[in-house]
């Protein structure tokens, strides 16, 4: 027999209701996870879709086959929902199309199956994608894959089932029903269309755009002021700072071409992790007078917003002088600080591309899981920061201007672009993804370490992009230019692993590159420097002559204390599990005339990083006279009260998850 008008031969009714049911349930997950995020790969919705319709048509097939066809449509719930849910969960839900159809039928054929496609799949996306989405921003709600979680969707679920055309005897019971596939679709339309921010860990505001004439632009030429965050990227595996593999072959040209640029060879970052590394240089202090510490944000056994405990952030400082402001960030934690949009004019997250949730996403998940991958990871791409901040450029110019972007590549998970892939890699039979643990062995580990310099290529190139968009904007030769990182990684040595867990230099040697306006001369320093010095230069730079406890890295001044490094130690008994021990080990170590002394509770270590970069030969017996000497120079390490430190709000469940993503939360 021949089906009318999806011309298939010998389908029937019920298996073409999931073949409908498919189509309809892709074509909505499509939309829905575009609407909060950046659009997947075509090629990629084309594999996910033929799947998807591959694994339901296949398993209704033999459900019908080996039982009865009105098992058909209870498969297709069965499968789909067990991508979304527990299986237990999905199970409940094939069970309540058996049990809610009437005569075992879920919806009569009277339309050869296409009208009940369409109903199933609407009842289901909307009980399945849209209602979690929902819960899991309302403060309370039950976390994602919990029992009560699960329990909620299913009533969801079934409540949708109820409004869908059964049979007549169905219908006449409630009369006064209009008919329910036009509501639902039009729900599906109106689901579509919700604001992104749903998902979106931290505001995705518009970015900002200034008249000529705006107010509050002072009349002295200042210039802007551009300062790139690398996120995670340690100095010691940039070819730019005499690392063996070419990882940044775009900051080695710009420091050839433009020769006022400036390397600082010995930059290091006060903090060990991105919160107060970033508070820091938004503050230019220490985070032992910013509060911004592992005991604010995860005191309670959760992550809560974080307050910063100054008077006056630098952005505020900039705006006050009569900048424009504007921050780009890919990181999410940092919206866990309260002030964060405090003196900025914008502060955008763009957005990145989100997997669908069907089955054919399941099968690319757990057959190929290397195809597409670095298509979703957790945060956007350095593509959508460049486009971003050069938009802000392009509305806030002649400025004066000032702009924060922040870069996640270098940061796990480590899906490197395919431009970079396989680059560095020697064990390409592998895949895995980071953050890198000890429980790992030396063969993972230098895998992950691969896959990490891999991530810093493609950085490069995007910096690359970004200095040629400067360049053809004319920005690039008259404006100040910071590019540096927050902290940098381990792969094992010291026995720790990831960020902060230690304050070696693996971890908080950071790269800083100042590239002046052309015909600005900018010394050049051997000694350590900081991103607090970072921070006070850039306020010297708009006029403001004293910032936070840094230096004017234009002027020629020795530090008296050298760079000071803060670690409090992380709370979470997790976080030694997973990097060693170090990671609950309060520390703090200072930086001066060539030694780095390292003091934890009960001992202390000192390296000559002139002789010892790698910090592998503990000098502290051998010279306790330097030792004595640099104490007195070592930062306070003094712990804030969380209960005034923090924010207060824990996070809702979509932070959480996007935090899980970053590997900031179990």
């Amino acid at each position: 027999m021949r089906i009318g008008s999806l011309g298939v031969p010998g389908l029937s009714p019920d298996l073409r209701a999931v073949v409908v049911a498919s189509v309809v349930a892709h074509a909505f997950d499509t939309a829905f996870t575009s609407s909060i995020g950046a659009r997947p790969p075509l090629l990629y919705l084309l594999l996910c879709c033929s799947a998807s319709l591959a694994l339901s048509l296949g398993t209704a097939a033999i459900a019908s086959w080996l039982v009865s066809p009105a098992l058909a449509r209870p498969a297709w719930v069965l499968v789909n929902a067990g991508v979304i849910c527990a299986p237990a969960a999905a199970l409940a839900a094939a069970a309540v199309v058996v049990a809610l159809a009437p005569n075992n039928r879920l919806l009569s054929s009277a339309s050869g199956g296409i009208r009940e496609g369409v109903a199933l799949s609407s009842g289901f996306c909307l009980a399945f994608l849209v209602w979690p989405e929902v819960l899991s921003h309302i403060p309370g709600a039950p976390a994602t894959g919990s029992t009560p979680f699960d329990l909620l969707m299913l009533l969801a679920f079934g409540g949708a089932v109820l409004l869908l055309p059964g049979h007549p005897e169905q219908r006449r019971r409630l009369p006064s029903l209009p008919h329910p596939i036009p509501i639902l679709i039009a729900l599906l339309l109106v689901a579509c269309g919700l604001p992104a921010s749903w998902t979106r860990f931290g505001p995705r505001a518009q970015v900002p755009r200034f008249d000529s004439s705006s107010e509050g632009v002072i009349q002295d030429p200042l210039p802007t002021v551009l300062l790139l965050v690398l996120d995670t990227v340690r100095a010691d595996h940039l070819s730019a700072y005499g690392y063996g593999r070419r990882t940044s072959p775009s900051v080695e040209r710009l420091l050839a071409t433009e020769r006022w640029s400036v390397l600082f060879p010995m930059a290091f970052s006060p903090g060990t992790w991105t919160l107060p590394a970033h508070a820091s240089l938004l503050t230019g202090e220490l985070p032992s007078v910013h509060g911004v510490q592992a005991e604010s944000v995860y005191g309670t056994g959760t992550a809560r917003h974080v307050a910063i405990r100054v008077e006056r952030t630098l952005p505020e400082l900039l705006q006050q002088r009569g900048y424009r402001t504007f921050a780009v960030l890919a990181n999410g934690m940092l919206f866990l600080m309260n002030e964060l949009e405090h003196g900025f004019h914008g502060v955008n997250k763009p957005l990145h591309a989100r997997p669908l949730r069907g089955p054919g996403e399941m099968l690319r998940r757990r057959v190929v899981p290397e195809l597409f991958a670095s298509s979703f990871k957790p945060y956007p791409s350095a593509s959508a920061v460049n486009a971003a901040l050069l938009s802000f450029l392009d509305g806030c110019l002649p400025g004066p201007c000032f702009a924060l972007a922040n870069y996640m590549e270098a940061h796990s998970p480590y899906l490197p672009e395919a431009a970079c892939r396989d680059r560095f890699a020697q064990d390409r039979g592998q895949f895995h993804t980071g953050p890198v643990s000890i429980r790992q062995d030396v063969r993972q580990i230098g895998f992950l370490k691969d896959r990490y310099d891999e991530e810093i290529c493609a950085l490069d190139r995007a910096l690359g992009e970004l200095l040629e968009g400067l360049e053809a904007r004319q920005v690039l030769g008259r404006s100040w230019v910071f590019i540096t990182s927050d902290h940098g990684e381990s792969f094992g040595e010291h026995g720790a692993t990831e960020h902060g867990t230690s304050v070696y230099s693996e971890q908080t040697r950071i790269p800083l590159i100042v590239v002046p306006p052309r015909g600005v001369d900018l010394p050049a320093r051997e000694e350590p420097v900081t991103l607090l010095d970072v921070a006070a230069t850039i306020a010297a730079i708009s006029g403001v002559p004293a910032f936070g406890v840094g230096r004017d890295l234009r002027r020629e001044q020795r530090s008296p204390v050298g760079a000071q490094i803060e670690f409090f130690g992380d709370p979470r008994p997790f976080r030694a599990t997973l990097h060693g021990p170090l990671a609950a080990t309060p520390a703090r170590a200072v930086v001066r005339d060539g030694f780095k002394l390292i003091e934890y509770p009960s001992r202390r270590e000192l390296y000559s990083l002139a002789a010892d970069p790698g910090e592998s030969r503990d000098l502290s017996r051998e010279l306790v006279d330097v030792a004595d000497q640099l104490a007195p120079s070592l930062p306070p390490l003094r712990r804030q009260d969380t209960g005034s430190a923090g924010g207060g709000r824990e996070l809702s469940d979509a932070e959480a998850r996007s935090l899980r993503a970053l590997g900031y939360a179990e």
